[in-house]
């Protein structure tokens, strides 16, 4: 049986600042979960959108979170309709 796997990535700016951080559950039902924290003065300045499609893009390039991918773009986009 495929075990829990955990990702996390650091999102930094381009002179290093650590603004956050990414996280990637992949569970063993092929289902993904993503969590993310951002430093106050680092909220509403569109970081989280750009870190979430690179993370997005980062699971695209793993044979095993490929899969996943196409449900968790599913599950993002009524996010937003449903005021998240």
């Amino acid at each position: 049986m495929k075990s829990v796997m955990e990702y996390v990535f650091a999102v930094r700016l381009p002179d290093g600042t650590l603004i956050g951080a990414m996280g990637v559950i992949d569970h063993p039902d092929g289902t993904i979960e993503v969590g993310y924290w951002f430093g106050v003065d680092c909220q509403g300045k569109g970081y989280a959108s750009e870190a979430l499609q690179a993370t997005l893009d980062q699971i695209a390039t793993d044979p095993d979170l490929a899969a996943a991918q196409s449900s968790l773009n599913a599950d993002l986009t009524m996010r937003p309709r449903s005021g998240f």
